[in-house]
């Protein structure tokens, strides 16, 4: 729901434009996570979160998403086809960006930057655009496997759309406008593919998660171990997220079953809202259920969990979507000091100097 605004902003506002929907996995972790901690440290800086939704959102369903201090406004997104079909989220954009006396942009996305470049007034000091992926070759990627003539034909149509919009945003080499990458995979992939100028981008820090400290791990290490009835002397592997097909789920139980084999005192925790999926994966490959717990956690308690584990697993399918990506799950992993193990397929778990 578009929370109305009648007169002039006059203080300053750090606005913050998604179009891949506040209800997106990673929401809280990444984006409202660091806006509370860039909030606390700069108290004179008003939050204002615009989302293009493919519905309103009501205000109850944001209430337990999004600070009471921050400003919340949703706007319907029309089905992107093209430059043109971002017209009306321009309009509306621009409309509300007219109330703002003194602004500055955090754009999450090709499409969203795009938009708020067109959307900006003068009001505006800065935009920065994020890179959190590469948006045609994941578009590409989920419908690999269309059958038909017809669709293979229709999203070939649509991954070009998603290139010109990218190639569009990535080459708005304007005075204020910054691009932030999150792996240096992705902003070498940016300048290679879209000849982007290197001191135009800089890497993202500001969302990576603090490392907690070796007293707090230990407690939460010592209470999760007693609650899950894992033995002290146990070697944990750990597993947060999803079991979609380019996370490998199968891979996952399979790694740990080998493990299994050569030493029972290991345990798998596997911490996903897909416990159905994982449960039957393990079920297949005969593990018997004293040796691991499949449960789904409040983000907020995530990391009490982490820290109940030795190693974090992390497999992907060899892909350059995963090659430039920055897993959140690897920046959970380490912030509770856990070993990541992984095979090889996302860059950033190579780059030793990442390593917290």
């Amino acid at each position: 729901m578009v929370k109305p605004v009648f007169k002039k902003i006059k203080y300053n506002s750090h606005v913050v434009i998604i179009y891949d929907s506040i209800f997106n996995s990673v929401f809280e972790s990444q984006i409202i996570k660091p806006l509370e901690l860039y909030s606390h440290n700069n108290p004179d800086q008003h939050v204002v979160i615009i989302s293009f939704e493919k519905k309103l959102v009501s205000s109850e369903k944001i209430a337990c998403i999004i600070p009471k201090n921050f400003t919340f406004i949703s706007f319907i997104k029309n089905p992107f086809m093209g430059l043109w079909s971002l017209a009306w989220a321009v309009y509306t954009l621009k409309k509300v960006l007219s109330y703002f006396n003194n602004y500055a942009i955090i754009a999450r996305g090709p499409i969203a930057g795009y938009i708020a470049f067109q959307a900006q007034t003068q009001q505006c000091k800065y935009i920065t655009i994020q890179a959190r992926g590469l948006l045609a070759e994941e578009y590409a990627y989920t419908h690999r496997n269309c059958n038909t003539l017809f669709s293979k034909v229709w999203h070939k149509i649509r991954k070009k759309l998603y290139n010109a919009i990218e190639k569009k945003t990535y080459l708005l080499h304007k005075a204020n406008v910054t691009f932030e990458a999150v792996s240096p995979a992705l902003k070498e992939y940016l300048i290679t593919t879209y000849n982007m100028m290197p001191n135009k981008i800089i890497i993202a820090l500001g969302d990576i998660p603090q490392r907690c400290s070796q007293e707090e791990k230990m407690v939460w290490r010592k209470k999760i171990r007693k609650q899950l009835g894992i033995k002290k002397n146990a070697y944990v592997y750990c597993y947060n997220g999803s079991a979609k097909p380019w996370q490998c789920p199968d891979d996952i139980v399979q790694f740990f079953s080998e493990k299994l084999r050569n030493n029972t005192n290991t345990f798998l925790l596997i911490l996903s809202q897909d416990t159905d999926r994982f449960l039957s994966i393990l079920k297949k490959n005969h593990v018997a259920d004293r040796y691991y717990r499949v449960l789904h956690i409040p983000h907020d308690h995530i990391y009490w969990y982490l820290a109940a584990a030795d190693s974090g697993l992390l497999f992907r399918e060899p892909h350059i979507i995963n090659w430039v990506s920055r897993p959140t799950k690897a920046l959970e992993y380490r912030s509770v000091g856990l070993t990541i193990i992984h095979n090889n397929t996302v860059a950033y778990l190579l780059d030793t100097s990442l390593t917290m």
